[in-house]
């Protein structure tokens, strides 16, 4: 399992180029974690060098004690500083609204920022399409009846409905209730991209230079696709257990 190993926000150089107001509001929020670490940052013009070479031993070197949500921060900033990823997210942002200087100097790491900071579910929705790969494998069921009926309409009370069912069978069943479900209309499907828990987790360890803490990335994502044309839904195998009540040999209504 990858461990946590920022590779962006780790280089001081990367710091550096991105626009202090932007890292500045960036960091707000965890004012309180960074002055227990030894960061005080007051205002933008703060940011120094050695503020710079402060921040990034704090980033590349967390603790049980750093906030869930910077580490979530780090990996999307992480994840999407890619060209083509920072193109498609400040595209999107912009069409929603984002305000944005064209005439000014951008590295990929500050347009992530921007964004995080204007709509960081943006971000997040993004990223699970950037990372989108629909699973060489997956279990498919239809109706032995085809119905003719469209689906009905996704709205953003269904999907709560939806994260909720399904973050109460995930805890039922000891995996955890945090959830993030993403769907999309693509050609003649419904995507829905499906990720459980935070993007990474720590957990202690002890050896004989002591205490020590492990931060890794969590490799749990779903995938699940539906067809309108032919109604098959397709799940990747990873859920398998969540639907057999469902499962053709049991329902005569499906079948695979």
């Amino acid at each position: 399992m990858p461990t946590y190993n920022p590779k962006q926000l780790g280089e001081p150089e990367v710091i550096r180029e991105i626009n202090p107001t932007v890292l500045f509001a960036f960091l707000q929020p965890f004012e309180g974690y960074l002055r227990s670490r030894g960061l005080v940052i007051k205002k933008e013009s703060r940011i120094d060098n050695a503020a710079i070479e402060k921040l990034v031993d704090i980033l590349t070197n967390p603790t049980m004690k750093t906030p869930q949500a910077l580490l979530n921060a780090v990996f999307y900033v992480e994840e999407m500083a890619t060209p083509s990823a920072a193109d498609l997210l400040l595209n999107a942002a912009q069409q929603a609204g984002m305000p944005f200087d064209e005439e000014g100097k951008h590295s990929l790491a500050d347009i992530i920022m921007q964004v995080w900071l204007f709509d960081s579910k943006m971000v997040e929705a993004q990223h699970a399409w950037h990372t989108w790969k629909t699973p060489r494998r997956m279990e498919c069921f239809q109706p032995a009846n085809l119905t003719g009926k469209a689906p009905i309409t996704i709205t953003e009370d269904r999907l709560g409905k939806a994260i909720k069912d399904a973050g109460d069978w995930f805890a039922k069943h000891n995996r955890g209730r945090k959830l993030f479900m993403t769907p999309r209309v693509v050609d003649n499907e419904i995507q829905v991209s499906i990720r459980r828990g935070d993007p990474f987790s720590r957990k202690s360890t002890i050896d004989d230079d002591g205490i020590d803490t492990i931060t890794f990335r969590e490799a749990r994502k779903d995938s699940m696709v539906y067809c309108l044309n032919d109604e098959v839904l397709m799940l990747n195998s990873s859920l398998k257990s969540a639907y057999t009540s469902r499962h053709p040999k049991r329902d005569p209504r499906f079948y695979c």
